[in-house]
């Protein structure tokens, strides 16, 4: 498969794809620094994208566990769109399991719920949080504006899972 890249590269070097799919061979075949600079060479290439950002975040933060440059190419992301809600969860994710940074945690998610306020599940994910760090009232703010959005949005079921959660 990776000739099969190789050769997709040479026959279709314009194309973002080609090199999207070139990385993710290379990241599955076990050549990580192969695939980040095929995404490295494809950031350049296409700055505004979102997808080769997404791609070396997770390999810095999941396969070399290199949170600073993850951390970067996911504030990469979020720069290029703002309403990217897969680099929000997984910058909390890096700032609460990784870094233990729960201002930077708490900072995201409302910079997030900022950019989605249809995104129901940011403020789920806020509410749990000010639980967890017994800041109930705060919790209850976030809470009630989820159910509130996802009822906004005819998600009658979701609020309703949402309330249950609230009161547990």
């Amino acid at each position: 498969q990776l000739a099969a890249a190789r050769d997709a590269l040479a026959e279709f070097p314009e194309d973002f794809n080609t090199w999207i799919v070139a990385a993710n061979l290379y990241k599955k075949a076990g050549d990580t620094a192969m695939a980040i600079r095929v995404l490295e060479y494809a950031s350049l290439k296409w700055p505004a994208n979102v997808i080769s950002y997404n791609n070396l975040g997770d390999i810095y933060m999941n396969t070399l566990k290199d949170y600073k440059k993850a951390e970067a190419a996911y504030l990469q992301q979020l720069s290029n769109v703002a309403t990217d809600i897969n680099a929000y969860h997984t910058l909390f994710d890096l700032y609460t399991t990784s870094y233990k940074n729960t201002a930077a945690a708490e900072n995201i998610l409302l910079k997030g719920i900022s950019a989605l306020p249809k995104a129901y599940d940011l403020n789920v994910l806020l509410a749990r949080f000010y639980k967890a760090a017994g800041r109930t009232a705060e919790a209850k703010v976030q809470y009630d504006a989820a159910i509130k959005s996802a009822q906004a949005q005819g998600l009658d079921a979701i609020a309703a899972d949402i309330q249950q959660e609230a009161i547990r």
